[in-house]
């Protein structure tokens, strides 16, 4: 599509025109499907899955800039209390408070544009690096991150947002001086709203950042489970290409001898065990579906043509050459592997074959298989029964699943599946086979099996990936602002702790009351986190597929974590305390 085209215009001409060729070859019955692409390759359930995502990411993105714009509120009020002897003076002279509140916020201004300028920069950096991951179809490769008009007006109303909600409270307090006891004394009044002030907002950094980390463990533990799994065959020493010979018309009548030829010489390439073909391999979405009846029950041909999607047992359908299940170690229950020579013969998967003959053999039964499009043929004999494998995903159940012989019905696109004791050097051995065999005919996506099944999962990996990183960047900001809360309050206690120390209180103990104060926090902030964590784990489970609750070895080491960090942000103020020389303390007050 070129740029400026209207695509929606476009999708109407193209219906039009399938509707013009529909009517006037009404005995086709091709039925056509028009999906279209909005230009970076993206149709309509993949505009959903990448919107999904985003919107997953962007909810990460939000919780970490509160958190942020927590902790610089927190600096600016503690940098504004150690002005209160400047405004003080400022007050004394004239200026009336909606100047002074002016001045802080311009203050405030400044800083948001230097951070939005920043982000601006790193911004093409990150969209990138999240652009270049390895994903399903490569959906985000010919995306253009660079930034635009718009994303320069979010940025500018993110920054005035933040400006106005996290610099105006600190500024408005920060106005409020008692005149006597800060040109006294250097510090304003109510230093308890103040404190109550800054602690609200550290046991909220605290909360936001124990839900990141819940979310980001969640994604991962769930992650490892479904790809640990046992999906019903081995990832590991896998490869496989696809070719596609629908462009080489020499190949419609000598296509199954190629395909013979390309498995014998692969078989006897060194390094591969096995070598086999199949129309597509799991765990993706593309294997076709049929349906299938009991011998005898089949509707007549003009009843099941144009109700096939309707009529039957819907089963998904795979083309395979001998040695498949071999090399994808998908186990043979019963009965046999198919051979060159096979006709009218179909493997069935466990689950298909408890659905059709419960508690008998499967092997010698039989199965009607209509084609709407070809005269009425023989019920095809199962030879065989399989394993069942995780076919479309693997967070999904296996599906009812049937193997025709490759053999049987000629597809000029096919994958070429091989068993090595190297896959990276397998996918070499397969592209040398073909190209001594004929160098016109076309093939694409090498990969390994366990690849393959890894980009399945491009959405979990993506949002654990940048989810974690942001949670990780959260708790390191929340532990930053426990730690300056700590610290300016045993820096504002130097005189208490020097009294308590002269009249005998131990280090230790007065190491044990600076943690204490800021444990408490954190575990304020646990509390809250806690039932919001699980109410986001269900929210996150809506936008991934697969992804279920946080259980609770992951709360427990999530907690873990946050725990230690909060301790550690807590004990080096506390050590700090700990060696306050109570004479000096005194002197200095």
């Amino acid at each position: 599509m070129k740029p400026g085209v209207d695509i929606r215009a476009a999708e109407a001409e193209l219906k039009t025109i399938a509707a013009q060729m529909a009517a006037a070859h009404p005995q086709s019955n091709t039925g056509c499907s028009i999906k279209v692409s909005d230009g970076l390759g993206l149709y309509p359930d993949d505009r959903a899955d990448v919107s999904r995502l985003f919107a997953l990411v962007g909810s990460a993105v939000a919780l970490l800039l509160a958190i942020t714009c927590a902790n610089v509120a927190g600096l600016l009020r503690v940098r504004s209390s150690r002005r209160a002897r400047e405004i003080a003076m400022r007050a004394a002279l004239g200026a009336d408070r909606r100047r002074i509140v002016r001045q802080l916020i311009t203050e405030g201004v400044l800083l948001a544009a230097i951070a939005g300028a920043v982000g601006l920069i790193a911004s093409q950096w990150t969209a990138q690096t999240i652009a270049a991951l390895n994903q399903k179809t490569r959906l985000l490769h010919s995306m253009d991150v660079s930034p635009d008009a718009r994303v320069l007006a979010f940025t500018a109303i993110a920054c005035a947002i933040s400006v106005l909600v996290f610099a105006l409270l600190p500024a408005l307090q920060a106005s409020k001086v008692d005149l006597a006891d800060s040109l006294k004394s250097g510090f304003a009044g109510s230093g308890h709203r103040r404190s109550r002030m800054r602690g609200t907002m550290v046991v909220g950094q605290v909360t936001l950042s124990f839900i990141l980390l819940s979310a980001s463990g969640g994604l991962l533990h769930d992650l490892y489970r479904i790809l640990t799994t046992n999906p019903g065959f081995e990832m590991n020493g896998v490869a496989m290409v696809a070719i596609d010979m629908s462009t080489l018309p020499k190949y419609t009548d000598r296509g199954p001898a190629f395909y013979r030829q390309l498995l014998d010489r692969l078989s006897a390439a060194p390094g591969i065990i096995s070598a086999s073909l199949a129309a597509t391999v799991p765990p993706y979405d593309l294997s076709g579906r049929v349906s299938v009846f009991y011998p005898g029950q089949e509707p007549p041909p003009e009843v099941f043509k144009g109700h096939q999607f309707d009529l039957g047992l819907r089963v998904d359908m795979n083309r395979v050459a001998p040695n498949y299940f071999r090399t994808l170690g998908i186990a043979l229950v019963q009965g046999g592997d198919f051979t060159e020579h096979d006709r009218g013969t179909v493997i069935v998967a466990r689950r298909l074959a408890e659905r059709l003959w419960p508690g008998q053999s499967a092997v010698g039964k039989r199965i009607a298989w209509p084609d709407p499009d070809a005269p009425p043929r023989a019920p095809f004999e199962v030879i065989g029964v399989v394993v069942d494998a995780k076919y479309r995903s693997l967070i999904a159940d296996p599906p009812l699943l049937m193997y025709a012989s490759a053999f049987d019905q000629f597809d000029s696109r096919t994958h070429i599946v091989v068993r090595s004791s190297n896959p990276a050097t397998a996918i070499a051995d397969i592209e040398r086979v073909m190209r001594s065999i004929d160098k016109a005919v076309p093939f694409f996506n090498p990969e390994t099996m366990s690849a393959h099944a890894a980009e399945s999962q491009w959405q979990q990996r993506m949002a654990a990936t940048w989810i974690g990183v942001f949670s990780v960047m959260a708790l390191v900001l929340a532990a930053i602002g426990l730690y300056g809360v700590i610290a300016q309050s045993v820096a504002q206690r130097t005189r208490e702790v020097g009294i308590r120390m002269a009249l005998g209180a131990q280090p230790g103990a007065v190491a044990r009351l600076v943690i204490r104060e800021g444990m408490l926090l954190a575990l304020t902030g646990f509390a809250l986190g806690l039932p919001a964590a699980f109410a986001i784990s269900r929210i996150v489970g809506r936008f991934m597929a697969g992804i279920g609750g946080i259980n609770p070895t992951t709360l427990l080491g999530v907690a873990a974590i946050v725990g230690s960090v909060m301790l550690l942000a807590c004990w080096v103020p506390a050590r700090r305390a700990a060696r306050i020389d109570p004479i000096e303390a005194l002197r200095t007050e």
